[in-house]
Parts: C-alpha cells; sequence; structure tokens
C-alpha cells in the first residue's frame, strides 16, 4: 500500500529563508519594518519572514485568509519554471540521470502538497460539496511522467484550493478562537496549513534551479568535429566543416 506523502516541516526540513511577495505580517508598533530583499521568493502564508528571528506567527485567521493566494502564487511560479525547462529540452538539451532523478522528486512533492489540499477540501466541504477523498499518488519514475504528474497537480491544488478557503473562512466566521480546533477535528491541522507555504517555496526553488543548470545542447560546428575525431582525427574532422557549413 502506497504510503500518505509528507509536507516538509517548517523547522529542520531545509527550507530557505525567503524574502516574501505578500505582505507580511503587520510588524508592532515602532519596530522598523524590513524594506530589503534577503533571499529568494516567499510566497507567503508561512510563520517566517527573511530575516525573522523576532517576527510573530501569523494567527490562524490570517493563515486562512493568505493560503489561497499563497498556493495560487505558487501554482503561476511553478508552472514558469516548468515551462522554462521544457523549452530547453525542447531545444535539444537532454536530463542527466541525477537531473531526471531530482525532477521525479520535486514532481513528487508538488503531488505531496497537492493531496493534502484536495484532501483538506473534501474534510471541509459541505453536505453538497463535490470533492471526493483523493487517492495517494505514487512516485514518478522518469521525467517525462514527472511532468505529466505536475501538469495534473497543479490544477487540482488551485482547484481545491478555493474550496479550503470557503470551508475556513466558515469555520472561522462559526468557531471565532476555536475554528482552528474545529477545523483539526476534521482532519485539517493547522501545522499542515502553516508548512505547506514554505513546502511549495522550496520546489519553486528546485525546478528553478533545475531548468539553470540544464545545459544547452552543443553547436553543430562543435559538435561535428568531436563526433567524429575518434574516428578520423581532429585535423581531419575540422575539414569537415567547409564541406557542411
Amino acid at each position: 500500500a502506497l504510503l500518505s506523502p509528507r509536507l516538509l516541516p517548517l523547522e529542520g526540513g531545509g527550507v530557505p529563508l525567503t524574502a516574501p511577495l505578500l505582505p507580511p505580517p503587520a510588524s508592532p508598533k515602532g519596530q522598523p519594518v524590513d524594506r530589503f530583499c534577503v533571499g529568494g521568493p516567499d510566497i507567503g502564508g508561512s510563520a517566517r519572514r527573511s530575516n525573522g528571528a523576532d517576527a510573530r506567527p501569523l494567527t490562524f485567521a490570517e493563515l486562512a485568509s493568505r493560503l489561497e493566494a499563497s498556493m495560487c502564487q505558487a501554482s503561476l511560479l511553478l508552472n514558469d519554471r516548468l515551462s522554462s525547462l521544457q523549452n530547453r529540452l525542447r531545444a535539444g538539451s537532454c536530463l542527466t540521470a541525477p537531473q531526471e532523478h531530482e525532477l521525479c522528486a520535486i514532481a513528487d512533492g508538488i503531488m505531496a502538497a497537492s493531496y493534502h489540499v484536495q484532501k483538506w477540501a473534501h474534510a471541509l466541504q459541505g453536505k453538497d460539496g463535490q470533492h471526493r477523498k483523493p487517492t495517494r499518488p505514487g512516485p514518478s519514475e522518469t521525467a517525462a511522467e514527472a511532468v505529466a504528474l505536475v501538469h495534473l497537480a497543479l490544477p487540482r491544488l488551485s482547484f481545491s484550493v478555493s474550496e479550503v478557503d470557503r470551508g475556513l473562512g466558515a469555520a472561522i466566521k462559526a468557531h471565532g478562537d476555536d475554528a482552528e480546533a474545529k477545523v483539526r477535528r476534521l482532519g485539517v491541522p493547522s501545522e499542515d496549513i502553516r508548512a505547506i507555504a514554505p513546502h511549495m517555496e522550496l520546489y519553486v526553488m528546485r525546478l528553478g534551479r533545475l531548468s539553470s543548470d540544464v545545459k544547452p545542447p552543443p553547436l553543430l560546428r562543435q559538435f561535428i568535429p568531436e563526433y567524429f575525431k575518434p574516428v578520423l582525427g581532429k585535423r581531419l574532422a575540422m575539414r569537415l566543416l567547409p564541406y557542411l557549413f
């Protein structure tokens, strides 16, 4: 049986400290406000800030209000990074074995986030809800499968997070300060809600790094002499170029 995929924990999960793209919590009166970015993209919704040793955590209501925006931002960034990678591959670049393994790991992380949001949507929907309980995703094994899974996961995440946003908003309106305990009893732990934005930030960063690390294919003028050099020798291989170009 497949194990339920886990989100990366907030502490000790290798999540980079990043600069906010969504507004951070309001600073207490009299404290200085950050003016400059000091890291990579922060899609918001987490319990930290870019230099946040003394930053207060988001309240549950603040967390709920930012969840949909942060997931939509993550989807846009991931689609952009994936499109960049696919363009490089269409231009003739190839993934090395470690790069293909990294792409599969990234796809699995994105699928895990999508799975959890779908699960929350199922738990929070009303009696007339249309969200079925999601099936646990299996690991991707090839680059083509990883790309297909990301294309499948992101629309599902965006659709499901709208239902989660409605469910959390209704719980906060009905239960006030007890809303966090209420949704926990329904199977939506606030720790996972706090963890999902940093989880997605990490995979945005990893996918962007992978795309930039994929090397362009060699030019034909460089490829032909190198290809024929073992058979013809470098001098004769270079003499082929005037006949071809």
